[in-house]
C-alpha cells in the first residue's frame, strides 16, 4: 500500500491544528467519509477520486479490502465548518460539535486482476479511521455524464460497452444514445443503492422515435437490470429516472451497458463439499448450460464457492456464489404435494424449486421420527438471492398441524403510542407493572421475550435482541405491530395443557415457522421434537403464494448441531490515547445451545489493552474494552479479531467473530474529549430484593462542555437501574458526577458479572463516540438471614 501523504506534520500536531481550527466550545465529530465520486473504476487503470468528508485534516493513508487496490492522498481542500441544518420539528438542544468540510482528492490504482464488483476502504486520520466507503470495480471504459442529456435536451451519446457514472437532478431523467444490430442482446444494470445512493432506479430503453421497448421490473436483486434483444439495427436510447422521480445530489448512479454476460440465476443453489461439480446457469450472453463449481479443498468455516461460467464474451457483468454443505445432497422429485409427499431420511440437503405449472405450489416431504427424537429444518433461499420467502411446517401423516406448546396469558397490557415495525428492540406498552426482565409477551402471533423494563414513563420495554432486531422465541415471526394490539405476558406450557379460565385466551403454537431470524433473514428454520413415534409431513412453499422457476431452495433436515456464532458491533474502534473505548460481541445461537460463552480479543501490539469477558447463558451479547496509555506510539492501524470459545457437547468449540462491516481494523488516535473518571464502589454487593448505590465521575478535556448520556453493559436479567428519569443516568452541562442505583429483582439468582459504564459524548455522527470505565465486578449474594445479620 502506498502511503504518499500530506506531509510535514506529525499525525498528534495534526489533530491540535483541527482542535484550534474547530474551537474548543464542543466536543469533535468523528472523521468520516461521504460522497465518493466517481463511484468506481475500471480493472488496470489508476483513477483520481473525489472525496468529501468531515474532520479528514491530515489523513495520512487510505485502507483497501485488496491487495490490488491502493491510493495515496494527492490534496486536501478545508471546505469550512460544517454545521447540519436543524430540524424544525426538533425540541432538543442542538449539537455544536466541531466538524469542518473537506475535500480530498485521492489517486487510486486499480490492479489488472482486481475483482469484480463492490470494494471498501477507509482514510487512517489523527482521529482515526473513518467508517468504510465504497469503490465499484468494473471490466469496461468508464465514462461520466454529460448535461443536458435529457428532455428538453437531446441524448448524451455511449459508445458500447461503457460505463457511465451519472447524477440525477431534481425532477431529471438522464437518457443515452446508443447503436445496435438485428439481433443483438444487450444488458443494461443500475447501481445505486450498493454505493450508496438514495436513487431506486427504473431503466427503459426506447427506438429513435420514443417508443418503449422494455422496462426494467423489480427483483430480488438491489437496483435495476434489463435485458432486450433488439429486432432491427438502428439508433435507440436507454432512459435512467427514478421510481418516485426523486433527485439532487444523492441521486447518483452507475450505469453498465453492453453486450455482456449475466448471470440470472443458478440451479441447484448448492453443492455438498469435497465435490467439484457442475450447476445448470441461466443468463443473458452466457450459454445456457453447465457451470463449474470447485468445492474441494475448502477452509472448514467457508461456507460458499464461486460459479465458474464460461462466455467467449469475457467475465459475466456480475457473479453468483453457491452454498456448500456437508450433507448428502438430492434434488426434489415432483410429484410431491400432500397426496404424493417425497419420502427423505435426514441428515440430507434437498436442492428443488416451488414452481407448480398451474399456479401455486408446494413441496411436501415424509420422514420418520421416534418419540422424542429431535431434527432441525432449515432454508437457504432469500440469503442466496432466491425470491422465495419461505414457510415451514411440520404435520402428522393425515395433513394436520401438530402442536408444539400452550401459551397460558396471565396479565394482560397494549400496544401504546404508535405502530411498531418487525424490527424494532422495543415497544411502548399502556403499563408494564406485571412484566420482569426474562418474562415472555405474546403479541399478535409473535412471542418476544422481556430484556429491560422502562426506566421512565415516556420509555420503550426493550426485548431480548440481536444486532439491534429482536427475537422472537419458540420460532414465531418478528411481525409489525399495530396500535392498541393487545399483548399479554404468558407462560409456556406443553402442548394440550388445560388450566382454569381466568378471561384471557389461552394460545396453542404450532411447529411453523416464516423467518428464521437473526442471520437467517427470511428464510425458514424449524426445530421439532417428535411428540410420538410415527411418519410425519414437512411442507414447503412461499408466504405469498408464489412461484417460478427462479423459486429455487435448499431444505436441509438432519439433528440438531448445537453451535454459535459471534459478530462485532464495532469493526473499527478508534481507540484514544489515555481513553478507553467499548467493543460489543454478539453471539447467535444454534439448535439449543444456551451455555456460556467466553470471548476475548487477540492479534494485538502491546500499545494495545483488551479486556475479556463472558456472554452468560441464555444472553445475547457483552461488552469488552480496548485501551491505550496516553504515551502510546503506535501511528497506524492494526487488524485484530474476536474469538469466542464455548464447551459443547464435552468439547470446546471455537469461533472467530466476524465484524459488522469490512476492514477490521483497530486505530490509535488523538486524546478524547471525555475521560470516565472513576466508578466507585469498584465492586457492587447487593442481595435479592437490594440495591448498592454507584457514583460515576467524569473529566472533560479540549474544552468539551456538553452533557453526557451515560450507560450500564453487561447488566444480567434481574438487575436495574430504577427512577432515573426520562434523560435516563445523565450528566449534565454543569455536573462532573451522578449517582444511581442498581436494584436486584428478589428473584435474581447468585452471580458475579463485569460490569462497564459508557458515556457517549452526543455529535452529529453515527459513528461511535462512547468512553467506557475501567471494569466494576457485581455480585449478586445470598439473602443473609435474621441470625446472619
Amino acid at each position: 500500500m502506498r502511503d504518499e501523504t500530506l506531509r510535514g506534520r506529525t499525525g498528534a500536531l495534526a489533530a491540535v491544528a483541527l482542535l484550534a481550527a474547530c474551537g474548543a466550545a464542543a466536543q469533535i465529530r468523528p472523521p468520516s467519509v461521504g460522497r465518493v465520486t466517481p463511484p468506481g473504476a475500471q480493472q488496470g487503470t489508476t483513477i483520481t477520486l473525489s472525496l468529501e468528508g468531515t474532520n479528514l485534516a491530515e489523513a495520512r493513508a487510505v485502507l483497501f479490502d485488496d491487495a490490488a487496490l491502493s491510493g495515496w492522498i494527492v490534496t486536501s481542500e478545508d471546505l469550512g465548518p460544517d454545521v447540519p441544518e436543524r430540524d424544525p420539528e426538533s425540541t432538543g438542544a442542538p449539537i455544536q460539535d466541531r466538524a469542518r468540510k473537506f475535500r480530498l482528492k485521492v489517486d487510486v490504482s486499480v490492479g489488472a486482476k482486481v475483482p469484480l464488483g463492490r470494494h471498501s476502504f477507509r482514510l487512517l486520520t489523527p482521529l482515526g479511521t473513518t467508517n468504510t466507503a465504497t469503490l465499484l470495480v468494473g471490466r469496461v471504459p468508464e465514462v461520466a455524464e454529460v448535461e443536458p442529456n435529457g428532455p428538453p435536451g437531446g441524448p448524451q451519446a455511449l459508445t458500447l460497452p461503457a460505463t457511465v457514472n451519472g447524477v440525477l437532478e431534481k425532477d431529471d431523467v438522464d437518457r443515452y444514445r446508443f447503436e445496435a444490430r438485428a439481433g443483438q442482446r444487450l444488458v443494461f444494470e443500475a447501481t445505486a443503492s450498493r454505493i450508496g445512493s438514495t436513487l431506486d432506479p427504473v431503466l427503459r430503453v426506447m427506438d429513435a422515435s420514443g417508443h418503449e421497448l422494455a422496462r426494467s421490473r423489480g427483483s430480488a436483486r438491489p437496483d435495476a437490470m434489463l435485458a432486450h434483444t433488439f429486432a432491427a439495427d438502428g439508433s435507440f436510447v436507454v432512459e435512467v429516472s427514478d421510481v418516485l422521480h426523486g433527485g439532487g445530489p444523492g441521486y447518483f448512479y452507475r450505469l453498465t451497458a453492453g453486450e455482456l454476460p449475466y448471470i440470472a440465476r443458478v440451479f441447484p443453489l448448492g453443492v455438498r463439499r469435497g465435490a467439484a461439480v457442475t450447476v445448470q446457469a441461466y443468463g443473458d450472453n452466457v450459454a445456457e448450460g453447465p457451470a463449474s463449481v470447485d468445492a474441494v479443498g475448502l477452509a472448514p468455516g467457508e461456507s460458499s464457492a464461486r460459479v465458474r461460467v464460461e462466455s467467449p464474451r469475457g467475465e459475466p457483468l456480475n457473479s453468483i456464489d453457491v452454498a456448500v454443505g456437508d450433507d448428502r445432497e438430492a434434488e426434489e422429485r415432483e410429484p410431491n404435494d400432500l397426496a404424493h409427499a417425497e419420502p427423505i431420511v435426514p441428515p440430507l440437503t434437498v436442492n428443488g424449486r416451488i414452481d407448480g405449472a398451474t399456479g401455486r405450489d408446494e413441496d411436501v416431504f415424509r420422514f420418520h421420527a421416534t418419540r422424542g427424537q429431535a431434527l432441525v429444518f432449515t432454508v437457504m433461499a432469500a440469503r442466496l438471492g432466491s425470491p422465495l420467502d419461505s414457510v415451514l411446517e411440520v404435520l402428522d401423516a393425515s395433513g394436520r398441524a401438530v402442536p408444539r406448546a400452550t401459551l397460558r396469558p396471565v396479565w394482560q397490557t397494549t400496544v401504546d403510542l404508535r405502530d411498531h415495525d418487525s424490527m424494532g428492540n422495543g415497544m411502548r406498552l399502556v403499563s408494564w407493572s406485571g412484566l420482569r426482565p426474562g418474562d415472555f409477551l405474546y403479541v399478535d402471533r409473535e412471542l418476544v421475550r422481556v430484556d429491560e423494563l422502562p426506566a421512565h414513563p415516556d420509555a420503550d420495554v426493550e426485548f431480548v435482541s440481536l444486532r439491534g432486531r429482536r427475537l422472537a422465541f419458540e420460532e414465531t415471526s418478528p411481525e409489525g405491530h399495530a396500535l392498541s394490539t393487545p399483548a399479554y405476558k404468558v407462560e409456556v406450557h406443553r402442548p394440550g395443557s388445560t388450566f382454569p379460565d381466568n378471561g384471557m385466551p389461552l394460545v396453542t403454537l404450532y411447529y411453523r415457522n416464516d423467518d428464521g431470524g437473526g442471520s437467517y433473514g427470511k428464510d425458514s428454520r424449524l426445530s421439532f421434537v417428535a411428540p410420538a413415534t410415527g411418519e410425519y409431513l414437512l411442507r414447503l412453499r412461499d408466504s405469498r403464494g408464489l412461484s417460478g422457476p427462479d423459486f429455487a431452495y435448499r431444505l436441509t433436515a438432519a439433528e440438531p448441531r448445537p453451535d454459535f456464532r459471534l459478530s462485532l458491533g464495532t469493526s473499527a474502534p478508534n481507540v484514544p490515547r489515555g481513553g478507553r473505548v467499548p467493543v460489543n460481541v454478539a453471539v447467535e445461537r444454534y439448535d439449543g445451545f444456551d451455555g456460556a460463552v467466553e470471548v476475548e480479543i487477540v492479534g494485538l501490539p502491546a500499545a494495545l489493552q483488551a479486556t475479556a469477558g463472558t456472554i452468560p447463558p441464555g444472553a445475547s451479547s457483552a461488552v469488552l474494552t480496548l485501551s491505550a496509555a496516553e504515551d502510546v506510539s503506535l501511528d497506524a492501524s492494526v487488524p485484530f479479531k474476536t474469538v469466542g470459545r464455548a464447551r459443547i457437547g464435552g468439547r470446546v468449540v471455537e469461533h472467530e467473530g466476524k465484524p459488522d462491516a469490512p476492514l477490521s481494523v483497530v486505530s490509535i488516535m488523538s486524546p478524547p474529549d471525555l475521560y470516565m473518571a472513576s466508578v466507585e464502589p469498584r465492586q457492587l454487593e447487593v442481595e435479592p430484593g437490594g440495591r448498592v448505590k454507584v457514583t460515576v465521575r467524569i473529566r472533560r478535556a479540549n474544552g468539551f462542555a456538553g452533557r453526557v448520556p451515560v450507560s450500564v453493559q453487561n447488566v444480567p436479567f434481574g438487575v436495574h437501574i430504577p427512577d432515573v428519569g426520562l434523560n435516563g443516568v445523565l450528566i449534565t452541562e454543569k455536573e462532573e458526577s451522578r449517582d444511581f442505583y442498581l436494584v436486584a429483582d428478589p428473584e435474581a439468582a447468585p452471580l458475579e458479572q463485569t460490569l462497564f459504564l459508557t458515556g457517549r459524548v452526543e455529535t452529529n455522527s453515527s459513528l461511535p463516540t462512547d468512553q467506557a470505565s475501567e471494569p466494576i465486578l457485581l455480585k449478586i449474594v445470598p439473602k443473609r438471614t435474621a441470625a446472619s445479620r
